[in-house]
């Protein structure tokens, strides 16, 4: 018999598959890019439990940060286990009582990614609240899939981002993801950055801590919809960055929040806005730049807008409405290719310093414009 049967024995033997020992042996030997590439193309149905346990503890022990939540995914069923021989190694302490400074990055990965899954909030609570966790650490591509493995994977349920973990609708902890998103808040400065963090919905009690922030960054997500009730804790926010979601519609009553000076919308999948007939009263910046819009409110006559930004629409003209915002210093209209006239009527317009027309081609460009605004 050959060493090679010997080894397949050995390992059945053990319960494991032959699958199992290619899985195995492609996390020993290569990088994590190509181990995530395999799990891919493996039939994850082929791979008995036994091995995603043996998955994770080499994982852990290799520090190999990204694979750690991709494995905890497949609900190995040792993750305590593993979790527990961790902080041992570490620091001496076990889950029930973790109170070491300098836990590692894999530590704390594995332990948010479980303590979410099981809804342990008083684990996160623990860790979010003690500083334990890093907030760099998790803007670091070491603890997270980068996006050009995921577009390998070209699955969407295959993350290791804890916040994800406790979106995702088998899971739907969302008091621990609250824990996680508090790390996210400077109380100081009144500003909550939530940027790429993965959240593909709003909700509520996420906001109830929010009622004095001024500045809020909720961009780079996968939000579709902006509850209105969640509005209700925005009253102070000055500055809300919506961009780079995939939000369809807006309620009216985002415009109306009473302190709104800056609203950043761009890069969503917005076809129109409401006719919002009253406006905040401090709203002079609002960026739309690449969405589907064909139009613009018409009730704006009282509206004190500085800086409009268009760019990347389906415009087919300049709205009419537009015209009529008297305070307006700045207006980009670029690549909305089938706007080939400007109207008369933003003669009205004589704050306008700068003109965005670039990628179109402008038959009536008067030397007026020329002469009192930058065309970009």
């Amino acid at each position: 018999m050959s060493s090679m049967d010997l080894c397949e024995k050995a390992w059945m033997a053990r319960g494991l598959k032959a699958v199992d020992k290619v899985v195995l042996t492609s996390l020993k030997q290569m990088c994590c890019v190509d181990f995530v590439k395999y799990l891919e193309t493996v039939d994850s149905e082929s791979v008995t439990p036994d091995c995603f346990d043996e998955c994770l503890k080499l994982a852990v022990k290799n520090h190999y940060f990204a694979l750690i939540g991709v494995i905890m995914l497949r609900k190995p069923s040792n993750a305590k286990d593993c979790l527990d021989d961790a902080l041992t190694m570490l620091n001496g302490y076990k889950i029930d009582g973790i109170k070491a400074p300098d836990c590692s990055k894999t530590t704390l990965v594995l332990l948010l990614c479980y303590a979410v899954e099981k809804h342990l909030n008083g684990v996160i609570k623990a860790i979010c609240e003690n500083n334990f966790y890093k907030k760099q650490w998790l803007l670091e591509g070491d603890i997270s899939i980068r996006f050009h493995i995921l577009e390998h994977l070209n699955n969407d349920e295959m993350f290791v981002y804890p916040v994800r973990i406790g979106c995702n609708h088998t899971v739907k902890n969302y008091k621990g993801v609250e824990y996680i998103l508090n790390i996210f808040c400077d109380k100081e400065n009144y500003k909550a950055d939530w940027k790429g963090l993965w959240l593909r919905f709003l909700h509520e009690d996420w906001f109830k801590g929010l009622t004095s922030f001024k500045n809020i960054i909720l961009s780079c997500n996968k939000i579709k919809s902006m509850p209105i009730n969640i509005l209700n804790y925005l009253g102070a926010v000055e500055k809300l960055n919506l961009s780079s979601n995939k939000l369809q519609v807006v309620p009216l009553e985002l415009f109306r929040l009473p302190n709104l000076h800056s609203l950043n919308l761009s890069s969503n999948q917005l076809k129109d806005l409401p006719n919002v007939k009253e406006w905040s009263p401090f709203f002079t910046i609002l960026a739309l730049e690449n969405n589907l819009l064909e139009s613009f409110p018409l009730h704006v006559e009282k509206l004190k807008l500085k800086h409009l930004y268009l760019a990347d629409n389906r415009l087919k003209s300049v709205p009419e409405s537009i015209c009529n915002l008297k305070c307006l210093e700045t207006l980009d209209i670029s690549r909305n290719v089938d706007i080939n006239t400007l109207p008369q009527s933003m003669g009205k317009l004589s704050k306008l310093i700068v003109l965005g027309l670039e990628g179109l081609k402008i038959n009536n460009l008067s030397p007026e414009y020329l002469k009192k605004t930058l065309i970009v």
